[in-house]
């Protein structure tokens, strides 16, 4: 462990050190949200010593919730224990409530000490460090706050252990971006020259920059702790930054990533101002592509960005402040100009936002996304905002070949909701893609369905056949391989009323077969009968023979080596299941690997539970066709 400063230590499994800072005060509330109480809650009630004066308050996890909402029920908490000026309040966890949990020793009876035990990388180099706490305004980050330091700053590199690998790179961003604020190189070289084991988690490596980045921030803080002149040099980026932050609501990007194009933004304005050239510019940008952390801006209305870098705290008299540097490493505050900030975001026209619709048999599901223009190939880049809607679109269409009234209407209420989160988010009409696929097909009212839609949304719906729909299946699939990967795959979509078979492999596709079986198909042909679902054993042999008859369309594959890939929903819920996921978690699921008993084993507790009780992992949305889906991918 060392003591970097007097009220700062930074070491590894040093929690215990609490208990030398907590005898003098008479309560003590360990702050923090649910994800980490869940992890380490239970280590410091073993870990402090005096256990019968401390209290326990956890928040829902997330930026959304670094608002006043969140903290009332704190204080209601703290009034009703008889917290006095003589408590302590300890903020256990990341930026969010290291900021909130020094917010509310600011203002419990106008002000009680406080300890920052920074969980996330991201706190440790950054929230902890500097006195500066606050919390969220609807329409401004960290508009409503503070100056008050921490009693004492308690750094286990530890937690690092349990940190999401996109939280870390997150803290590496801002880590990275104190590189910048210092002329003496050695930091950045020592960064270089460790990579692996910084990937890695090693202890000492991390302890040596944790360390060093902190003694940059204090550097500037002890000068100017109340930022009237060169503390706001640590903003380097975050003009840029924060912007970027709210114009997605705090949900698309991390506080680290969006610092990160943060900072190549001011260096662009650098740039254009002649304070650098474009060497300099490179090499910052490899520095963050060293842990694969993404510069490059977005290209974004700017009527709707530019005034969101207005409302930025450092700003004043309407005007845009950010930060310029030179070769030699000066840096200095400055005005940022419209017209500036406008050809800069056009360097990156070829990185922008593509919004594309789905409309199933069974649902809706809307993705906007970053991406990136190479020539004339467009790449999906970053996931921005996702949803999924249970519409019921082919509600009775394998009957009737008719798109039914009221389902028709719940899926425009849909549409109009997606048609105002891409307005919200402008999208250019030109890169919104929306295809209707199995129950569109299959109805004979189908023009009236597209016109109707058209007319009230402007979302335009392209009509694709299962061949298509294959195609974009198996596109998607295979970008999610390493370019080196030439094995064969055979990605096949369980949709509600088809299912799509492709194989190839990184250099194309050798088959598409799309067969008309799919969740709602065969839920609707078997288990349902007006409006009563019954799945007796009698109805499952009638559904599986039915399946294994359209199968033998399949014959052309079992000739062939390749490994098997299921996507949506069908196949993602059988491990959502499998690993009891209360909380979906996308990056688990990916690339996981289902076996034939599992897939079993899940039929068997859907058919015993489905009527009787909520199972952990599946979606309620899912609910009604799971089974078809399931028995089909048995």
């Amino acid at each position: 462990m060392k003591e970097i400063f007097d009220d700062i230590y930074v070491g590894s499994n040093i929690v215990s050190k609490l208990n030398d800072y907590t005898k003098d005060f008479d309560k003590i509330l360990i702050f923090s949200n649910e994800t980490i109480a869940d992890l380490y809650f239970e280590k410091f009630k073993s870990s402090l010593n005096e256990k019968d004066k401390i209290f326990y308050f956890a928040i829902k996890d997330g930026e959304e919730y670094k608002n006043i909402e969140s903290i009332l029920p704190v204080y209601d908490f703290m009034l009703e224990n008889n917290f006095s000026r003589k408590s302590l309040v300890i903020s256990l966890g990341g930026g969010v409530i290291c900021d909130m949990g020094g917010y509310i020793s600011a203002t419990y009876m106008r002000g009680i000490e406080f300890i920052q035990v920074p969980t996330s990388l991201l706190a440790q180099v950054d929230a902890s460090v500097g006195g500066k706490v606050a919390i969220n305004h609807p329409k401004c980050k960290n508009m409503i706050g503070s100056f008050k330091n921490p009693y004492r700053v308690i750094i286990d590199v530890e937690f690092l252990k349990t940190l999401p690998k996109r939280e870390f790179k997150s803290g590496m961003g801002e880590l990275l971006k104190h590189s910048f604020l210092t002329k003496d190189k050695s930091y950045l070289e020592y960064i270089e020259n460790n990579v692996e084991k910084i990937k890695n988690l090693d202890n000492e490596v991390l302890e040596n920059i944790v360390e060093q980045s902190i003694r940059i921030k204090k550097h500037y803080v002890d000068i100017d702790p109340l930022e009237k002149g060169e503390r706001a040099f640590l903003n380097l980026g975050h003009t840029y930054a924060h912007a970027l932050e709210s114009f997605f609501d705090y949900k698309a990007f991390t506080h680290g990533e969006a610092v990160a194009k943060g900072v190549i933004f001011d260096l662009e304005l650098s740039l254009l101002r002649g304070k650098i050239d474009t060497k300099y510019l490179e090499k910052a940008k490899n520095i963050f592509k060293l842990f694969n952390i993404d510069t490059d801006l977005i290209y974004l209305s700017s009527d709707k960005f530019i005034p969101l870098m207005r409302k930025d705290k450092k700003n004043s008299f309407n005007k845009i402040i950010t930060i310029l540097i030179d070769e030699k490493g000066n840096l200095s505050k400055t005005e940022v100009q419209e017209d500036e900030i406008i050809r800069i975001i056009d360097k990156y026209k070829n990185d922008f936002l593509r919004a594309s619709i789905d409309i199933g048999t069974n649902s809706c599901r809307l993705l906007i996304a970053e991406v990136q223009k190479d020539n004339e190939i467009i790449n999906f880049f970053f996931e921005i905002y996702k949803d999924l809607e249970i519409v019921k679109l082919g509600e009775d269409v394998n009957k009737n070949k008719f798109l039914k009234e009221e389902a028709i209407e719940r899926t425009l209420k849909c549409l109009k909701k997606y048609r105002e989160i891409i307005d919200k988010y402008s999208v250019e009409e030109k890169n919104i893609i929306c295809f209707a696929t199995s129950a569109t097909r299959d109805a004979n009212n189908r023009d009236y369905f597209i016109k109707k839609v058209y007319d009230e949304t402007k979302i335009k719906i392209n009509r694709i056949s299962g061949e298509e729909e294959a195609y974009i299946n198996f596109k998607g699939v295979i970008s999610s391989f390493d370019k080196n990967f030439k094995e064969n795959i055979l990605v096949f979509d369980i949709g509600g009323g088809s299912t799509e078979f492709t194989l190839g492999n990184i250099n194309g596709i050798k088959k598409k077969i799309s067969l008309n079986i799919g969740s709602v198909r065969i839920t609707e042909k078997f288990f349902l009968d007006n409006g009563i679902y019954n799945y007796c054993k009698e109805n499952r042999e009638k559904a599986k023979e039915w399946v294994i008859e359209n199968l033998q369309e399949l014959e052309y594959f079992k000739n062939e080596n390749f490994t098997l890939i299921g996507v949506a929903g069908t196949t993602t819920t059988q491990v959502s299941v499998r690993e009891k996921m209360e909380v979906y978690d996308s990056e688990k699921i990916h690339l996981s690997c289902l076996t034939s008993k599992e897939i079993n084993d899940n039929l068997n507790l859907f058919i015993k539970n489905i009527n009787k009780q909520e199972i952990k992992g599946l979606d309620p949305k899912r609910k009604d066709v799971i089974i078809g889906g399931a028995i089909i991918l048995k």
